[in-house]
């Protein structure tokens, strides 16, 4: 488990995450700075993994409220 911390509106967040589901949430993060549309293939490529690991990956993150996921690849972060 890897525990981030971080800031918004002058709160301190600490949120646990594996390793895997950080890594994930950083490439989105740092593909969202670049592109208003993030693709599931495009985090698949950075990362060297399947679309279908991302796409499992996204599910997981979007239910548990930390990004939104619209069908047919694309990622919207909050």
């Amino acid at each position: 488990m890897y525990c981030t911390t971080f800031h918004a509106n002058g709160v301190v967040f600490r949120v646990k995450f594996s390793e895997s589901t950080e890594t994930y949430l950083k490439e989105i993060y740092r593909l969202s700075k670049t592109d208003e549309h993030v693709r599931s293939i495009d985090v698949a490529s950075k990362l060297n993994v399947s679309k279908a690991s991302v796409n499992g990956a996204v599910k997981k993150l979007a239910k548990e409220g930390y990004l939104n996921h619209r069908p047919y690849g694309l990622i919207f972060s909050h």
